[in-house]
């Protein structure tokens, strides 16, 4: 089974992430991506 679920992530200055219920926003210098995450994904 792969590992690299495991490895941490590093967000960089100027680099925001949201959370919020099954959406997952990341906003930035060149823009904004939203995505919606399967439940089971995020525990």
């Amino acid at each position: 089974m792969s590992r690299i679920g495991n490895n941490p992530i590093t967000i960089p200055e100027g680099v925001t992430v949201i959370h919020e219920g099954n959406v997952i926003t990341v906003k930035g210098k060149l823009g904004e991506l939203s995505q919606d995450i399967d439940p089971q994904v995020l525990q």
